[in-house]
């Protein structure tokens, strides 16, 4: 896994992710199974994250992607 867990840090949104803002926790694999999100609004420079609880939802393609798919692409955008 990469990145710093912050246990128990709230998520922060929106964050910055491979260059793009996000506003929802994300299931791309990068941390393991669960969905994540950062714990500032610059993962790609700091690289601290945390998992996220059952009340942060997946919106958006993050809650469409296929776990199997790790580009988070849905339907084959």
């Amino acid at each position: 896994m990469k990145g710093e867990a912050a246990s128990g840090e709230p998520c922060h949104f929106p964050f910055r992710y491979q260059r793009k803002m996000h506003h929802s926790c994300l299931r791309d694999g990068l941390h393991g199974c669960q969905s994540w999100c950062a714990t500032t609004k610059n993962y790609d420079r700091d690289h601290k994250w945390t998992r996220c609880g059952e009340d942060k939802r997946l919106t958006g393609a993050a809650a469409n992607a296929s776990p199997s798919d790790p580009s988070g692409r849905v339907g084959g955008e």
